[in-house]
């Protein structure tokens, strides 16, 4: 009996020390499988920190962008007003060098012309005839429609208005895309 006894407790123990591994075996797996989903809910927070991060960021690039796009539409009007303003400041002072220097390139795309009238402000004329000398087919007249600095070249091969202002809203139109 006690044989049977001492039988039975080593079963016991054995069995008891069976369901202790299992049991450790059952926790350590029980375990990890929090620790796991543990691991995913931050690794899914992150993701989404991450993400609402990237989406702020090409909110913040778009809101750049079209900061510094205004900001160069805005820098181009200015540098045209200025420009403007530089032009007006220089016919004032400068109109008869500007019409000299402006009627001898332009003439120069007309060379081939056998008859070439020029029309000036009267402000202009003497500056210019004085510039230009007495040129065979060239006819120098005033005329108060041109504005100062301008000069109206007629000719057989064309016509061209070198008015200065219409040039300026030919560059202005041409920076502003319009």
């Amino acid at each position: 009996m006690q044989m049977k006894l001492e039988s039975k407790e080593e079963e016991y123990k054995q069995a008891l020390e069976a369901a202790k591994a299992q049991a450790f075996e059952e926790g350590k797996a029980e375990g990890a499988k929090e620790a796991e989903e543990q691991v995913q809910a931050e690794h899914s927070d992150m993701v989404k920190q991450f993400s609402t991060s990237v989406e702020t960021l090409e909110k913040s690039a778009q809101e750049f962008s079209t900061s510094i796009a205004g900001i160069k539409e805005e820098l181009i009007h200015a540098a045209i007003d200025i420009a403007k303003e530089v032009i007006l400041v220089e016919l004032s002072e400068n109109s008869n060098q500007i019409v000299t220097t402006l009627t001898q390139d332009l003439l120069t795309q007309i060379q081939s012309s056998s008859e070439v009238t020029i029309k000036v402000n009267p402000q202009d004329k003497v500056a210019l005839e004085q510039s230009l000398g007495t040129l065979e087919n060239v006819k120098i007249i005033s005329d108060n429609a041109v504005s100062n600095g301008g000069v109206v070249i007629l000719s057989d091969a064309g016509n061209i208005d070198g008015d200065i202002m219409k040039r300026f809203e030919r560059v202005k139109t041409a920076a502003l895309g319009k």
